[in-house]
C-alpha cells in the first residue's frame, strides 16, 4: 500500500512540474546594434506582432527601419544612429508547418 501510494505521488509531482513548461510562438531577442542589416529568425515573422525596443525599452519609430517579415532581416536606415548598445527585438514566430 505504502509503495502504491510513493509511486502515484511521484507520478503526480513530475506529471506537475511537466505541465508548468509553457511553449509559445512569441520570442524576444536581444541584439547588439552594430550592422545595418541584422538577421532576426530564419524563417518568416509575423507582421502582426513585432516590436522594436530600444535599451531603455522604449519603442523605436519605423521611419529608422525597414523590415522585411519573409526573410526575417531587419535593416536600419542611413538616418538611425545607434544610441544605445543593445535592441530588443520583441516577435511573433510563424509556426513550423506553415514555413517549411
Amino acid at each position: 500500500m505504502l509503495k502504491k501510494l510513493f509511486f502515484w505521488l511521484l507520478i503526480g509531482c513530475f506529471s506537475g512540474l511537466h505541465a508548468q513548461e509553457i511553449v509559445t510562438s512569441y520570442k524576444t531577442k536581444k541584439i547588439l546594434a552594430t550592422r545595418d542589416t541584422i538577421r532576426i529568425d530564419s524563417a518568416s515573422v509575423n507582421s502582426a506582432f513585432f516590436k522594436l525596443l530600444d535599451a531603455k525599452l522604449e519603442p523605436i519609430d519605423t521611419a529608422f527601419y525597414k523590415m522585411d517579415f519573409q526573410k526575417g532581416m531587419l535593416v536600419f536606415k542611413p538616418n538611425y544612429n545607434f544610441n544605445s548598445d543593445s535592441l530588443t527585438v520583441r516577435f511573433l514566430k510563424f509556426p513550423d508547418y506553415l514555413t517549411k
